[in-house]
């Protein structure tokens, strides 16, 4: 079972508990509530079928009878008249009404008032609005949170939200390889061995006297301090040529304490601008992130990408955990949009697969674990905003073992992510997957290509043409009726 269906089935059986201490004796039922599959019983996976769909995890149609007034939404009663009927069997139609009951004793002789005297027809008819009283005060003490969602978000609204959303999520996540592109520039070449260097400007670790190729400088600086490191790293409009342009470091990082367990507390604090072959600008990163930091790392064995450490040695670094990761990521699309992921002591760990020649990170898998706010903007400027002059949302987003991998070639990013994200805008949790990978281009915000499927709801597809939700196409993933994600 997936984390997702147990997380839906916990909630659905908390809520059952809470429906079946609400619903008290159980009175006749207008019909049988609950019985999807028309046995003519209610059973307990039905019960759970029709929870499931109060709190937007499923759709009605799963069971059209969890709907009792067909409206397209199972609410607090009509869960309760469900769990009468599993608990009370479903009333048969041949089943007299109260009026047509075996007559009392006051009922044979015909006596007018029989009809109100305590022990007759009057309690017995009574009987279903008691049942059915804790209603009233059930409905807001019960699972008012749980069943929030299901008022809030349906179905065709979540993959709205979602399509709109998910270009976010996707461009400030990724960024953070943005940051390990930095420390590689600023840390892997320099103008000495380690062990000497100290307030080196030009260089790093390494062997590349110039990294600042196409102008400014790095400033690297990495100190003993017992058995542990210190690393300080500043870049002054470092510019460094890339495939189809250049990328611009201006910022610092530093690194103390870091010790024979490649271990230490990381802050980064940088402007990451890259420019086209024409010099234009096409992205921004702006990070300023503080974590402890946990490395990966191997013996670096000759690698032209490795980092001599004092007392640590050579070493390849393969990733890295920030165990408790405070701080804001933005990432910039000029005439486009702005995504800001807000981390709010968020694990993020980085396993590097593959680099290029200038040992910055071209395969990798990023994976999320805790709680964020994503801020997404519109640009006044851009096509797409003209006429609504931009639009933002912000909304809280808790990942749960949420998995973002990419693989860059030159300007393009294939991206594919799995696991599941919380939000209360999403209807609780969803879980993602990408069964064609997402196609993002160096200076466009959204995806050019993809398929982002939510499970047990539907496809998102990304095109050239637009963004393909619920039936419907969009001009672009920045389109004011997708950016509806908010708390």
């Amino acid at each position: 079972m997936t984390n997702s269906n147990r997380k839906s089935h916990g909630i659905a059986f908390s809520l059952l508990v809470a429906v079946l201490l609400a619903a008290g004796p159980a009175g006749a039922q207008p019909h049988c509530v609950g019985d999807c599959q028309g046995s003519g019983t209610v059973q307990i996976n039905e019960l759970i079928i029709c929870v499931s769909i109060s709190l937007g995890s499923r759709p009605v149609v799963d069971c059209n009878s969890c709907d009792s007034n067909l409206n397209g939404v199972v609410a607090i009663n009509e869960l309760i008249q469900a769990v009468n009927a599993a608990l009370n069997g479903c009333p048969d139609d041949s089943t007299p009404t109260p009026a047509e009951e075996t007559p009392t004793p006051a009922e044979a002789t015909n006596t007018p008032v029989a009809t109100d005297t305590p022990g007759g027809p009057t309690s017995t008819l009574t009987a279903t609005p008691t049942s059915t009283q804790p209603v009233a005060t059930a409905t807001p003490t019960a699972t008012p949170t749980a069943t929030q969602p299901a008022a809030t978000a349906t179905p065709n609204e979540v993959v709205e939200e979602v399509a709109g959303a998910s270009a976010a999520v996707a461009n400030s996540l990724s960024s953070v390889v943005n940051v390990v592109a930095a420390v590689v520039a600023g840390v892997s070449g320099g103008a000495s061995p380690a062990a000497e260097l100290s307030g080196v400007i030009g260089g790093g670790a390494g062997g590349d006297t110039d990294p600042c190729e196409l102008g400014g400088t790095v400033f690297s600086d990495i100190q003993t301090v017992g058995l542990a490191a210190n690393v300080t790293v500043i870049f002054t409009n470092c510019e460094i040529a890339r495939p189809g342009g250049s990328v611009v470091f201006d910022g610092s990082l530093t690194v103390t304490g870091l010790n024979l367990q490649f271990r230490g507390n990381g802050a980064f604090e940088a402007t990451i601008e890259f420019k086209d072959d024409q010099g234009q600008t096409s992205a921004i990163t702006q990070a300023d992130i503080q974590s402890p930091v946990a490395l990966t790392t191997v013996a670096g064995g000759g690698d032209a990408c490795a980092v001599d450490i004092p007392v640590l040695g050579s070493r390849l670094i393969t990733g890295f955990d920030l165990t408790m990761l405070t701080g804001t990521l933005d990432s910039i699309v000029p005439n486009e949009g702005t995504a800001r992921v807000e981390f709010l002591n968020t694990n993020v760990q980085l396993d590097i697969s593959e680099s290029d020649g200038e040992c910055v990170p071209i395969a990798f898998q990023l994976l999320f674990d805790g709680n964020s706010q994503i801020t997404q903007t519109s640009d006044a400027g851009s096509e797409i905003a003209e006429t609504s002059g931009g639009t933002t949302v912000a909304f809280d987003l808790e990942f749960d073992s949420f998995m973002l991998s990419a693989v860059q070639t030159g300007d393009e990013s294939l991206v594919t992510m799995t696991g599941d994200l919380i939000a209360t805008c999403f209807g609780g949790t969803i879980t993602l997957s990408t069964p064609e990978q997402l196609s993002f281009i160096l200076g466009r915000f959204c995806p050019g290509d993809g398929v982002l499927s939510i499970e047990d709801i539907g496809d998102i597809v990304y095109s050239e043409e637009g963004v393909t939700a619920n039936g419907m196409t969009f001009a672009s993933c920045l389109d004011p009726a997708l950016l509806t994600c908010t708390e």
